[in-house]
């Protein structure tokens, strides 16, 4: 997943190459899409569009939000995610209009968005990059495609059309820039940087922005077109360093979302790269070898992996052990009928076939093996050539389970389970099915999340391999690793197994069940813990028609609890987050959610929880004395005004 860094005359001769078989600038299309948005919305006359001319969702595609998303699609992209990115929209489902909650009503979001954007414009136009990053945070710092997309139509020759500010930090990077300053400062920044070189001369900004992303992709993200969270680009980091990881914090912080989050981003499917000049493309390492083969008629190992068109597809592939993949999906492919190879795991297509032969050299003669395509193989190669012939569907490479007190090392690994005629067989359980998939696919990565690793008996669920699952003792994909094991209900015929290096686990454990200071001492070893606090700053605004702050709401719930308990029990943002909060809203989410939560904590300690709540919310809390809804918005009110939050309120 690291990207190297690219050379100035690197970078100058990827320009001149790209500019000798692509085209460089806007085509007569581009220029009349855009001077169609501009003209349409000019920027003098933004403050005054009405709400149904900015708004997207009445089915009208002539609105500023539909123009800046689908009819300028291909002159930056901001695609992905709901409609509202924009502040507001109108939603068919509800009949009415939709907003975020950082603002008081519909009209106010559209007018202070587009307040925002012809502000950070004036700026823009006088050169300040810094300033139009102040201006255009006042529709919302994190609202970072809305704030770049229409500055870069209004400003072609001033901006890239890049609006994800994690890609222009890509770019950054890798061409030895540290960014500085926010979305607009770091793609002007981009921008200046290429400008620097003669070759880019040719280009203009939609040109660069084209030859970028087709030369430079940046890493895998979340499909959202709204880039990675913190938390999950700080997982992708993590990862590069460990399989093994574990995010753990109080209830309601997200974990399993930021799980799947990263999950989505690691795994996203790399394309089909052109692997030769006939333009024939290999999206898997033994497809490239097959086409290999199929030029080199027979070869060994190592003349294929010397091959212009195994180099060619490697260079795009983050697998950096070529020879020992080039090794693994030989053998892997190769019939199971071919007695010629001693491998246990095959797959699909049976593409292979070798002879040993003996290969002499100045310090003697060694024994040696020689691959050709079987049969099967050649005509693969033939259709593959032809473009007639895909690749079969990769194997699914999220999994997802659930750990729970009764959760067993059968059903995890591998036991004895009944039959339907009564009897007893040995069934894999979910962990090795994984990782025998991972061995027959060397080439792509598998992740397991574990939701509530902590509530299982992780020492017997996990047994012999809470060894095997430690970094360094991975085996390397398809082959046979220095740590392996027997299993204990395996066939003596059968291969030890190991634990794939492109296999990561990632657990989530609710601390208010168990402290990390309370698990297996062996399990702690073998993961990174990474905490998933409670963020209050997630939660903008106010709850509607009232002057509740749900981020101070919780800040001061959140001090008193770890005051009173401890950090480990404390709420997570994820109780109080919606697109809009109404006041039923915040009375069912605390009596449904966060007091039964609350009095799971105080379980027989009632004298604690009357003074960590007040006596109006404990005696609504028991149903003693129920508060009417204005009345119970007033104690949380008064509840939330007691001390100084941490996080003050936002919006």
């Amino acid at each position: 997943m690291t990207t190297p860094q690219v050379t100035p005359d690197q970078l100058r001769e990827k320009l001149t190459e790209w500019a000798q078989a692509n085209s460089t600038r806007s085509s007569a299309e581009d220029q009349q899409t855009r001077e169609g948005f501009t003209q349409k919305f000019p920027l003098e006359r933004l403050t005054s569009l009405t709400l149904d001319e900015y708004v997207m969702g009445r089915g009208d595609k002539e609105n500023f939000s539909y123009w800046l998303e689908y009819r300028t699609d291909k002159l930056g992209s901001i695609a992905g995610g709901a409609a509202r990115k924009f502040g507001v929209y109108w939603s068919a489902k509800k009949q009415s209009y939709v907003f975020t909650t950082m603002f008081g009503a519909p009209e106010e979001a559209k007018d202070r968005t587009l307040k925002a954007i012809q502000s950070g414009a004036q700026r823009v136009a006088a050169d300040d990059y810094v300033g139009a990053d102040d201006a255009t945070a006042q529709m919302g710092e994190w609202r970072y495609t809305l704030r770049l997309k229409p500055l870069t139509l209004y400003f072609p020759d001033k901006l890239l059309p890049i609006n994800n500010p994690y890609h222009l930090q890509h770019f950054l990077r890798l061409f030895g820039q540290e960014p500085t300053g926010g979305p607009i400062s770091m793609n002007r920044q981009l921008l200046t940087y290429l400008q620097t070189l003669p070759e880019a001369a040719a280009y203009d900004s939609l040109g660069l922005m084209r030859f970028l992303y087709t030369v430079y992709p940046p890493p895998k993200d979340d499909g959202s077109g709204k880039g990675l969270t913190e938390d999950v680009r700080y997982l992708l980091e993590v990862a590069e360093h460990t399989n093994n990881i574990i995010l753990y914090g109080p209830p309601g912080t997200g974990k399993t979302h930021t799980a799947r989050a990263f999950a989505q981003a690691w795994l996203a499917p790399e394309p089909a790269v052109q692997v030769d000049e006939a333009g024939t493309q290999a999206s898997t390492w033994w497809q490239a070898i097959a086409l290999a083969l199929g030029q080199l008629g027979n070869a060994t190992a190592e003349q294929i992996q010397a091959h212009s068109v195994m180099k060619r597809f490697a260079q795009q592939r983050k697998n950096t052990r070529v020879k020992n993949t080039v090794w693994a999906e030989l053998l892997i492919h190769t019939h199971p009928d071919d007695e010629s190879s001693n491998t246990a795991r095959r797959a699909k297509p049976y593409l292979f076939t070798h002879t040993p032969i003996s290969q002499s050299s100045p310090s003697g003669t060694s024994e040696g093996t020689l691959w050709t395509l079987s049969d099967e193989g050649k005509e693969y190669v033939s259709q593959l050539r032809a473009g007639v012939h895909r690749a079969p569907e990769p194997p699914q490479a999220l999994h997802f389970v659930t750990f729970h007190p009764a959760f067993t090392y059968e059903e995890f690994i591998q036991g004895l389970r009944p039959t339907p005629s009564g009897g007893f067989e040995v069934r894999d359980g979910v962990f090795k099915r994984l990782c025998d998939t991972a061995h027959r696919n060397p080439d792509q990565d598998f992740v397991l999340i574990i939701d509530e690793i902590n509530r299982a008996d992780t020492a017997k669920t996990f047994g012999e391999l809470i060894t095997l699952i430690e970094d360094g003792k991975r085996s390397t994909p398809g082959e046979r690793g220095q740590y392996e094991v027997t299993l204990p209900y395996a066939p003596q015929d059968v291969e030890p197994f190991s634990v794939p290096d492109n296999v990561y686990v990632i657990g989530t454990m609710n601390t208010a069940d168990r402290s990390i200071t309370l698990m297996d001492v062996a399990l702690r070893r073998r993961f990174t813990f990474i905490a998933v606090p409670p963020r209050p700053e997630l939660l903008t605004g106010v709850v509607e028609g009232t002057g509740l702050s749900p981020a101070r709401l919780l800040s001061v719930l959140n001090r008193r609890l770890t005051k009173t308990l401890d950090a480990d029990h404390q709420i997570g943002h994820a109780y109080l987050m919606a697109e809009t909060l109404t006041a039923g809203d915040l009375a069912f989410r605390w009596r449904h959610k966060i007091i039964p939560l609350l009095q799971e904590y105080f379980y027989a300690r009632e004298e604690e929880l009357k003074a960590l709540l007040g006596q109006a919310l404990y005696r609504d809390a028991l149903g003693e004395q129920p508060l009417a809804q204005t009345g119970l918005i007033a104690a949380l009110e008064d509840f939330a005004a007691r001390e100084q939050a941490a996080t003050p309120p936002q919006g």
